[in-house]
């Protein structure tokens, strides 16, 4: 097909004498033959007797140009005589135009898209290159500024509450350490505990028990009973010791004591 269109293009634009425009080249010396450049190649000057190859970084799409046209941003071309250019690789970015490579996004950041890379914003993290998102710290865990390629974490007796966190704003009340596989106790890491790669965190200290009040005491011990019990008790030994008093006088008078 290519050269069916040269041999049209020939036939049409033989210049008798005429130097060959831009965009094409004299197939033979001084005989005013021209034959469009093809794609990846160009001539920018008239009576150019050949086409040179786009550099890299730029390309040239069709047959017949004078001027190659740069990669724009998020794309490459690494040879010479591109007709086309290639969009950068996932994790790897160009930010400018007419580039022959795309760079690395590094650790710590990350790539939106082709064109960008990014910082991880506090809260998150990146610890791999070529990473198109960012990771959020765990709980336990925090990165206060951004860019940061691990979380930091907390000092002992602290946590963060919630995961993407940027400080360790919540103290723990703390007795024992249980594994977390167990599902027992609150949310508050000790983080500086790892034992075969298992995270370890504090248990709560129980609510203290309230001091009963007579609302809250079973009825064998109501305040609100004693007296009930008391008094008749009370009575009763009052009773008792009268009782006890008058036996000994009487039979005291009869013996003739008094």
């Amino acid at each position: 097909m290519f050269l069916l269109i040269v041999g049209i293009f020939i036939l049409l634009h033989s210049t008798d004498g005429a130097p060959c425009a831009t965009g094409t080249y004299d197939l033979y010396a001084n005989q005013s033959v021209c034959v469009p450049c093809g794609p990846g190649q160009i001539s920018n000057t008239t009576g150019s007797s050949s086409c040179i190859n786009c550099d890299p970084g730029k390309f040239a799409a069709s047959s017949g140009q004078s001027l190659c046209s740069p990669c724009p941003p998020g794309k490459y071309a690494n040879q010479s005589g591109s007709s086309y250019c290639l969009d950068c690789a996932s994790g790897y970015y160009s930010n400018i135009s007419q580039s022959s490579s795309c760079v690395e996004c590094p650790v710590g950041y990350y790539t939106p898209n082709t064109t960008s890379c990014l910082p991880c914003s506090p809260g998150t993290y990146n610890p791999s290159s070529r990473a198109s998102q960012c990771t959020e710290c765990l709980i336990g865990f925090y990165t206060s500024n951004s860019g940061q390629s691990q979380c930091a974490a907390c000092p002992i007796n602290t946590t963060t509450g919630a995961v993407s966190s940027t400080s360790c704003d919540i103290l723990c009340n703390t007795i024992s350490l249980v594994m977390i596989t167990n599902g027992l106790g609150g949310p508050c890491f000790n983080v500086s505990q790892i034992v075969n790669s298992t995270y370890y965190y504090f248990v709560p200290i129980p609510t203290p028990t309230p001091t009963p009040t007579p609302e809250s005491l079973p009825d064998s011990v109501n305040p609100n009973l004693v007296p009930m019990i008391v008094v008749p008790i009370a009575f009763i030994l009052v009773a008792y010791l009268l009782y006890a008093c008058y036996t000994s006088y009487h039979y005291s008078s009869r013996l003739g004591y008094l």
